[in-house]
């Protein structure tokens, strides 16, 4: 089955945008970017767990933004496979501004 939450990727790119907001609420320029998203799949409890990291930077490549997202996803009924428990941890930091902000989280998800 193909599940978009469960595809591993790994991309590179460069935001064409003007601005973006830093982790102390001013806005930069942003330049590069990079992002990955890895699973692992737990058969065994109908599961998995994932991460996501990405790295933001100012101007070019003068780096400014981390954040890296990861937990523990399950899908623990086989009659609604699309509905989805996540427990997880988002930090995000800012390296120019010296912030950091991390949300532990959990989420229902339904997934098409």
């Amino acid at each position: 089955m193909y599940d978009v939450s469960r595809l591993d990727f790994i991309s590179v790119g460069y935001y064409p945008s003007k601005s973006l907001v830093g982790g102390d609420g001013s806005d930069f320029h942003p330049g590069l970017f990079a992002r990955a998203y890895l699973t692992y799949d737990i058969p065994i409890l109908r599961s998995y767990v994932y991460g996501d990291a990405q790295f933001t930077a100012e101007r070019y490549a003068k780096p400014r933004l981390i954040e890296i997202d990861g937990g523990f996803a399950t899908r623990p009924f086989s009659r609604f496979e699309n509905l989805e428990f996540r427990a997880g941890n988002d930090v995000i930091m800012d390296i120019q501004a010296n912030t950091t902000r991390d949300l532990v989280y959990g989420a229902v998800r339904i997934a098409y």
